[in-house]
């Protein structure tokens, strides 16, 4: 068994004591032997690990919610990210695509107003260029709201 015994010096000290008993011959009991062993030591030295083991419990734990926290913050981000793209792509697309289509469309009528003479055949790589032009905005415009297509910081 294992328990606490004052020591000379006024301290409580950890013994583990081990007995067993003795008989004689004839089965009469002799007493006991064994040993005592001074296991303070060990026993401190186990307290010690077990509030280390605490507090490294305690750590992992704050070091989790330090992680969860930024895991948060982190897709907060991002997802302000997505609504500003969203949001430049909106901007982009009414500005300029609907300026482009304005465009297309004048040089359509101008084509018109031309028909027949040779000057409106020099609007065909005007009306091509406008029209890729778009074509290339609005790729480029799905791609800024599609958050896959973005590059993300790893």
């Amino acid at each position: 068994m294992e328990y606490r015994l004052r020591h000379r010096s006024g301290s409580y000290r950890w013994l583990l004591d081990n007995g067993e008993p003795i008989f004689g011959a004839e089965g009469e009991f002799l007493g006991y032997i064994g040993s005592c062993y001074d296991i303070d030591d060990q026993k401190k030295t186990e307290e010690i690990l077990r509030a280390t083991q605490a507090d490294l419990v305690a750590d992992v734990d704050v070091l989790i919610e330090v992680a969860d926290e930024r895991r948060r913050v982190a897709a907060a981000i991002i997802e302000e990210d997505d609504r500003r793209a969203t949001r430049i792509a909106d901007a982009i697309e009414n500005d300029q695509l609907q300026a482009l289509a304005a465009l297309n469309i004048r040089v359509a009528l101008l084509r018109e107003q031309l028909a027949g003479d040779e000057v409106a055949e020099t609007l065909d790589p005007v009306t091509r260029s406008v029209q890729e032009t778009i074509a290339r905005m609005r790729r480029l415009m799905n791609e800024l709201r599609d958050p896959k297509t973005r590059l993300t910081p790893p």
